[in-house]
């Protein structure tokens, strides 16, 4: 819980989206998610990557995608600098475990696995946006003629992020 605190603490985007979900959620039925729900989550993904360790990185990928392709609903708020403060917050909380202080080769090894995780799950969210944008473009070019100048702004999309990973630091 520590580091979604962390989030939202230096990230007013993630703040104000961590507080309409809570609003949210007493008006509807559906689940949103809180601080600790989202605390969970995320340790049973870095315990199914663990126990996936084995295998193709592929089913793990996959996991971590439609994980981030489920925060789509938010691309509105342009959430890409928010998955980059996650990762940051989750290096700065591994070096400070106690468990890992002063074990460079483990340090190591939970960067490289939280940097994968986040990145895939950052792609998911960025590739889910990106679709979501193409089907409102068209249906907005289907719709009229003035719709053509929105098609620029809704595709704008960084490639760099679902190529290489990021190291967080």
């Amino acid at each position: 819980m520590i580091v979604f605190r962390d989030v939202i603490s230096k990230n007013a985007i993630a703040k104000e989206l961590f507080r309409k979900t809570l609003i949210i959620d007493g008006f509807t039925s559906y689940k949103c998610y809180d601080i600790k729900e989202h605390a969970n989550s995320l340790i049973e993904l870095i315990d199914f990557a663990l126990q996936q360790i084995h295998n193709s990185t592929k089913i793990v990928q996959d996991r971590c995608m439609q994980l981030g392709a489920t925060h789509s609903n938010t691309c509105e708020h342009s959430m890409s600098s928010s998955w980059d403060q996650f990762g940051d917050s989750l290096a700065e909380a591994i070096t400070k475990a106690e468990a890992i202080r002063g074990k460079r080769k483990c340090l190591q090894a939970w960067n490289v696995l939280l940097s994968f995780l986040v990145d895939r799950i950052k792609s998911g969210y960025l590739a889910e946006c990106k679709r979501r944008a193409s089907k409102k473009t068209s249906r907005q070019e289907n719709a009229g003629p003035s719709s053509s100048s929105l098609t620029s702004t809704f595709l704008k999309y960084d490639e760099q992020t679902t190529n290489e990973p990021n190291a967080y630091h």
